[in-house]
């Protein structure tokens, strides 16, 4: 019989663990609780929750809620059919939503997701005669603010339409856009002592000429 001595060690290799954890249910059947249980829990609670509960891995249970019905399908790929209706007619005059009618196992949502990932262009909304009228009769005087006249359409693309069609806003009556012809004579002579200049600008008020002054000078600055 050995006698162990002080500072000795053993010989005998410590027992060590399975570092994988196994669950008390690892392979073994499913019973009818179980999957009762995953059926009424698997919306209020966490996976890892019921997996504890029941048992099981994470993964077991995300299986079994699948053939349950339980989870929800993850959505299929596009296939190449999908793809090419949608680049056939994301361009057209079609709604997304008639277009949806063609792809019914898509969203309008996914739709327009999938179209901007494929950097597919929806048209411009057409304009009517009479909104081209009123766009040509009022931006310059009102600007972005002609929207209110034109039902359906948003500040942003009347600008956009104006810009297209060269049309510019000229100011109201309470404040006139400085035209091209007058900033060209207020760099031709802004180094003129304040009071000779504003006689170039008999329809301006010096408080105007004073402000557009400022603005050419700032910009002036940083071009320096």
């Amino acid at each position: 019989m050995s006698v162990l001595l002080a500072g000795s060690t053993s010989s005998k290799a410590p027992t060590q663990k399975n570092s994988k954890k196994q669950h008390r249910n690892h392979r073994a059947p499913w019973t009818i609780h179980e999957m009762e249980y995953i059926e009424t829990k698997y919306n209020v609670m966490s996976c890892a929750e019921i997996a504890q509960y029941l048992g099981r891995s994470v993964n077991a249970i995300k299986g079994m809620a699948q053939k349950l019905g339980c989870a929800p399908n993850k959505t299929a790929d596009w296939s190449e059919a999908e793809i090419e209706i949608l680049r056939s007619m994301y361009g057209s005059e079609l709604a997304v939503e008639d277009i949806n009618a063609m792809l019914p196992a898509r969203t309008p949502v996914s739709i327009v997701l999938k179209a901007r990932k494929l950097r597919l262009a929806r048209p411009e909304p057409f304009w009517r005669p009479d909104e081209l009228g009123l766009l040509s009769a009022w931006y310059p005087v009102e600007g972005k603010k002609v929207a209110a006249r034109l039902p359906g359409r948003s500040e942003e693309s009347v600008k956009i339409k104006a810009s297209k069609l060269g049309i510019k806003f000229q100011g109201h009556k309470n404040y006139r856009i400085w035209t091209d012809e007058e900033w060209a004579l207020l760099a031709k002579n802004h180094h003129l002592p304040f009071s000779v200049l504003c006689k170039f600008f008999p329809n301006r008020s010096e408080k105007s000429v004073e402000f557009a002054l400022g603005k050419y000078r700032k910009k002036w600055t940083r071009q320096r």
